[in-house]
């Protein structure tokens, strides 16, 4: 009992080493790029990769004196993937129609870059080190509202002149040949919401008293499928995005 009362004594001593100070309330205004992407679960195969795309994030902070604080963010962002597959021809000959023929420089594909929007919202706490300069290390978890999304396609096809002449198909033409369409995507094959974890660090360096420069990377990862089940009933993509933003923050 003695020491449950002396740590709970210790607990109120540290505490109360900062009578003088207050909590401290921030905004601020941050604008940066991200690299995007999905993971994808029972989808056509293929590759898909990273896309860049931008934010714009203000933000709301409450610095307790204990370097304990809280951050809320409001985020209009650009995300998207790259999805991409790319595979020899595979046919049977014209001459022997039960031969299987396999390309080794022929090939044809697509590249389909998904741009999407969202405005976000963050809430982390976070506990930081330093003062002139602050080293900030923050948690918390976001949710987002989709807005809308477009895709830029390519599909491509290559023929080898010798390749060409075994498979003996006149509808393939020599050389490298692609077709590029963009597209608004109709909204219904989306999930109207997001929602997943964050983790950020903050990195501040104070000016004076008053306004503080700021460098945010953040890593967001999606926990909410944003597929709409009602339209698509098997394929699953979680979004993942790395930030990095920089700005002003102002202690008001």
């Amino acid at each position: 009992m003695k020491k449950y009362l002396a740590l709970i004594i210790c607990s109120i001593y540290c505490l109360s080493a900062y009578p003088q100070e207050k909590p401290i309330l921030s905004i601020g205004l941050i604008g940066g790029f991200n690299k995007s992407k999905v993971v994808a679960k029972n989808d056509i195969p293929g590759n898909y990769d990273f896309i860049t795309g931008y934010d714009i994030c203000a933000f709301l902070t409450v610095d307790l004196p204990v370097r304990i604080s809280f951050e809320s963010q409001l985020r209009y962002s650009q995300r998207g993937y790259n999805h991409n597959i790319k595979v020899p021809f595979r046919v049977f000959l014209i001459d022997n129609p039960y031969q299987l023929y396999e390309t080794e420089k022929s090939h044809f594909g697509f590249e389909n870059r998904v741009e999407q929007y969202y405005v976000t919202n963050s809430w982390l706490i976070g506990y930081s080190i330093g003062r002139r300069i602050e080293l900030k290390f923050q948690t918390g978890f976001y949710w987002g509202l989709f807005l809308n999304s477009n895709t830029k396609s390519k599909d491509f096809y290559y023929g080898d002149p010798e390749e060409l002449i075994i498979m003996g198909d006149p509808e393939f033409k020599e050389g490298y040949h692609e077709t590029i369409r963009e597209y608004e995507n109709d909204p219904s094959l989306n999930n109207n919401y997001d929602f997943g974890l964050v983790g950020q660090i903050t990195v501040g360096y104070s000016l004076n008293n008053t306004f503080q420069v700021v460098i945010l990377p953040s890593y967001y990862f999606g926990l909410l499928d944003i597929t709409n089940r009602a339209t698509i009933q098997e394929a699953e993509h979680f979004n993942r995005s790395i930030s990095l933003c920089i700005g002003m923050k102002i202690r008001l």
